[in-house]
């Protein structure tokens, strides 16, 4: 009876390393690329793959049928800056300590670029982040570092995707990672005129006026969405000394003229994975395509402001993210093609390092998306993801079910915003008082994430100075 029981035992001792290394052979395969691109503001709910009613991504979504397209991407930041602090840190805003203009990365943060490029991976970011001197990814805040080359010239895909396809050129017979980044969609809204009236062309409403049309100049980015307010009797366009009324059909026209800039958006990385498949190199490359953050675009009220843009109350509409991996053709076929466990950013630098082969460093928040994708694991607790704005103190917390937003403004006097996701995806009613339970224990997580923030950053700006 012994010796059948040590049988057995040896029999599923080795049927499960033989698994685990299977496992980390096939998906830890150095012989292949990987491009990440970044579109700033796309929203997952504009795009046709994650259920919009317009067709505004098709080419983008072509990559989620070869991949796995993830429902629940958020990112850890509403604005650019930190959102790619994370993304190649694989840390919170607070951790990395990118949290205003003025801030930098430390000269001992790890990011994905430099892990990479020491295990022998070439390395290019070709990013549209110079319109002006606040563009959140120039070399200046240390997003460079680990890249052999940091190409930071112009705004637009238009400017970006030409160097980075010379690039390709040069050293598609070695492994290399690129990082490919446009502001298409960002606020002017500077794209051709057909796609700006793509799907309103019959509109004739007081935003096509030449004073107020929605598309600015760069030269003259004068911000006429920040100037609409809402009221009790409807929203209202405040310019000068006019209050000139709006209609839902100018909201609904400014929705579209989002959308338009999806599809350019689209048609222009679209172009771009056309010309892989061209030179033979879409195959055996990792595509992810995401982005830093969303945007409200007037389909919020708070405090009489018709809400357009983004930077501050982590809503969904301003978080959300869209996430599509395709991995190259030499990994293993993923288990799912969709998954709709909550990831966030932070999840991308330990999943590339991951099928890459390459060490991860210990300071990492994220988590590997390899057993989502490769073993359809789910996570064993309740994951608690978080989200921080553009003030040091304010963070919001989120689960499957639960966000809990701090919604303080007066430091001495904290506020809170508690919403059940499930029940009310749109985050219209504020459950704070019905569920105080739930909002003690989301509470929680803030002031212990606060605290572990503060450890990693406190730890990593010590070893600078040292």
């Amino acid at each position: 009876m012994l010796l059948l029981l040590a049988t057995v035992l040896v029999i599923a001792l080795f049927m499960l390393l033989s698994s685990y290394s299977s496992k980390t052979e096939s998906t830890q395969a150095k012989e292949h690329n990987v491009i990440l691109i970044s579109a700033n503001l796309l929203r997952p709910d504009h795009m046709s793959c994650y259920g919009y009613h317009r067709n505004t991504t098709p080419n983008i979504c072509s990559v989620a049928e070869d991949g796995i397209i993830f429902e629940q991407a958020v990112s850890p930041a509403t604005w650019s800056l930190p959102a790619y602090g994370s993304l190649f840190t694989s840390q919170y805003p607070s951790a990395h300590g990118l949290r205003k203009n003025k801030d930098r990365l430390s000269k001992t943060s790890k990011l994905l670029s430099g892990q990479l490029k020491k295990e022998g991976y070439r390395t290019a970011a070709f990013v549209g982040s110079v319109r002006n001197e606040s563009g959140q990814l120039r070399p200046i805040y240390g997003f460079d570092r680990g890249f052999d080359t940091y190409h930071a010239k112009g705004h637009l895909f238009t400017d970006t995707i030409p160097p980075a396809k010379k690039w390709i050129s040069k050293n598609k017979d070695k492994e290399f990672f690129l990082f490919l980044h446009g502001q298409d969609i960002h606020y002017p809204w500077h794209y051709p005129e057909n796609y700006q009236h793509k799907y309103s062309s019959n509109y004739s409403g007081v935003l096509k006026n030449e004073t107020y049309r929605l598309h600015m100049d760069y030269s003259n980015d004068s911000r006429i969405l920040d100037n609409i307010r809402h009221t009790e009797n409807g929203s209202y366009l405040h310019y000068g000394s006019q209050r000139i009324p709006l209609s839902e059909e100018d909201i609904s026209h400014i929705k579209a003229h989002y959308d338009g800039g999806l599809l350019y958006t689209d048609q222009l990385l679209g172009s771009f994975l056309d010309w892989l498949k061209e030179q033979e190199m879409y195959e055996n490359t990792t595509i992810i395509v995401t982005s830093d953050h969303g945007t409200t675009i007037g389909d919020r009220v708070l405090k009489g402001n018709r809400v357009i843009g983004h930077g501050k109350k982590p809503f969904d509409e301003q978080i959300r993210t869209p996430l599509i991996i395709k991995p190259a053709a030499n990994l293993p076929t993923p288990v799912k093609k969709e998954i709709g466990a909550q990831v966030s950013l932070i999840d991308i630098m330990p999943t590339i390092l991951d099928i890459t082969g390459v060490g991860k460093p210990e300071e990492l928040q994220g988590k590997s998306l390899e057993d989502l994708v490769w073993s359809g694991e789910l996570w064993q607790k309740e994951r608690q993801l978080f989200a921080e704005t553009a003030r040091t103190d304010s963070m919001a917390v989120r689960t499957d079910q639960w966000k809990l937003i701090d919604a303080t403004n007066d430091p001495q006097k904290r506020s809170y915003l508690l919403y059940n996701l499930t029940a009310d995806p749109d985050e219209s009613e504020n459950v704070l008082r019905k569920y105080p339970e739930v909002a003690e224990r989301m509470r929680a997580y803030i002031e212990e994430q606060k605290i572990r923030n503060l450890e990693i950053k406190t730890k990593s700006r010590s070893g600078e100075k040292n």
